[in-house]
């Protein structure tokens, strides 16, 4: 993409988390990069999200900020709902609990803008170390591949479609189409991984910029660590069931 800077537009699902979700657009309304789209898309929420967004979104001072709403359904097809109203160069997925460095948007431009190629490049999530108690489990489920697997990729290295992390993660936005994550998932998890080997499958690269740094806002402990494992377990089914020979 060298020729130029690349236009983003960054897309997020939320599902009744009002509270986080304001922390999280505050953060994508500090960038440096003033000119870049917001779509959110609120997954059936029922805490005040929509309401509340309906109010935001009509704010100046704002980057441009898309809403939409559907009845819940999951992030894979909230997602694939906000993807339809974006015309820009890129996608830069994030999660709801995700506050933004001041550089984020301008790190996942410039790695695009640098690259040869047509590529994916996910960025570095890191625990909001400011405001959580961060355990032993939280650290191991951040770096060895449990959540994030970090501690195993290189910086500016090629890693492999386990590495799909749409809460941290840019990709073209020619190689999505218009509904790229498979509505089979249910439970949480894999529907990103799964999108993650379709694509490399056909060849896109997915390539680690960790200056593309965000932090995540999510307290756990080991019983909702393990309920939310349980999660995973029932979307790798999903995942294996659609691809048998992985």
């Amino acid at each position: 993409m060298k020729a130029g800077t690349p236009s983003v537009t960054v897309v997020l699902a939320t599902h009744e988390r009002r509270a986080l979700l304001e922390r999280t657009l505050d953060a994508l309304g500090a960038q440096t990069v003033p000119d870049f789209q917001v779509v959110v898309v609120d997954d059936g929420s029922t805490d005040g999200t929509w309401e509340w967004l309906e109010a935001r979104s009509g704010e100046t001072s704002f980057p441009r900020m898309t809403i939409a709403r559907q009845e819940k359904r999951g992030q894979g097809a909230a997602r694939n709902l906000g993807i339809q109203s974006v015309d820009h160069d890129l996608v830069l997925f994030i999660g709801d609990d995700i506050i933004a460095a001041p550089d984020f948007v301008a790190a996942h431009l410039a790695a695009h803008k640098e690259a040869q190629e047509s590529r994916a490049v996910v960025g570095f999530t890191d625990w909001r170390r400011s405001e959580m108690r961060i355990t032993p489990a939280l650290e191991m489920v951040n770096l060895e591949g449990h959540q994030f697997g970090y501690a195993h990729m290189t910086p500016g290295g090629e890693v492999p479609f386990t590495c799909f992390y749409t809460s941290n993660l840019s990709v073209p936005r020619a190689v999505l189409g218009d509904q790229p994550f498979d509505s089979s998932f249910t439970a949480y998890g894999w529907e990103d991984v799964d999108l993650g080997y379709r694509l490399c499958r056909d060849g896109v690269r997915i390539f680690y910029h960790p200056e593309a740094r965000a932090e995540h806002l999510h307290a756990m402990d080991l019983s909702s660590l393990f309920a939310r494992q349980r999660q995973v377990g029932r979307g790798l089914h999903t995942l294996l069931e659609l691809h048998p020979e992985l």
